[in-house]
């Protein structure tokens, strides 16, 4: 109820009058999506980097995109005109991750840059992604996308929003994949990738 809650005092923000000027909601600050490029992060030659440019060239369809190095990035990343995907670690998993470029502390909402959204894809004692999983994330990241555009409810609860008891029960269980990456569990559709589940279900 707390998380609802949360959501909803953060969409009607933009109502309400504040000193420090205009405040804008997530799905705002995502507008400028679709007029402008995503920029690919790549690291290296390595498999895992081959199968995301591969993978990325024949699933990306919700803006243009183009590729760039580690280098190139460093570079542009507080640029505004640009989003930003690309892989990051912690100590234990493996992330694919969808910035906005710009300034973190910026004093205009709009120029200000930060994380959209994070999608856990592989454990770094495992021995990586399988190609067919990456498509996947990379699928459902845009319906993600595509969702937090159109409602702020989406924007701000991410992944979770799409936790849906009902839909797996009608869903063909042949069909359903079922993924535990560290603390995560994730289910979703094998023909189709939409998410029916993404929740924190176990400690390592």
């Amino acid at each position: 109820m707390k998380k609802y809650l949360l959501i909803l005092m953060l969409v009607l923000l933009p109502l309400t009058g504040w000193s420090q000027g205009k405040v804008y909601t997530k799905k705002l600050k995502l507008a400028d999506f679709p007029q402008e490029t995503t920029k690919i992060v790549l690291s290296g030659d390595g498999i895992y980097q081959a199968m995301l440019q591969s993978e990325l060239s024949r699933r990306w369809r919700i803006n243009a995109f183009e590729f760039c190095t580690v280098d190139e990035y460093e570079a542009m990343k507080t640029d505004r005109r640009y989003y930003f995907l690309r892989t990051a670690t912690d100590e234990q998993l493996a992330y694919l991750i969808l910035d906005k470029g710009g300034k973190e502390d910026d004093k205009d909402q709009l120029q200000q840059g930060f994380e959209v959204i994070r999608i856990p894809i592989y454990d770094l004692e495992s021995t990586g992604v399988q190609e067919e999983r990456l498509g996947a994330f990379i699928d459902i990241l845009q319906q993600y996308m595509t969702d937090a555009m159109q409602s702020d409810k989406v924007a701000y609860a991410g992944l979770s929003h799409y936790n849906s008891a009902r839909a797996i029960r009608k869903a063909d269980p042949a069909t359903l994949v079922t993924l535990f990456i560290g603390p995560y569990e994730m289910i979703y559709s094998a023909e189709t990738h939409e998410l029916y589940r993404f929740r924190k279900s176990r400690k390592k």
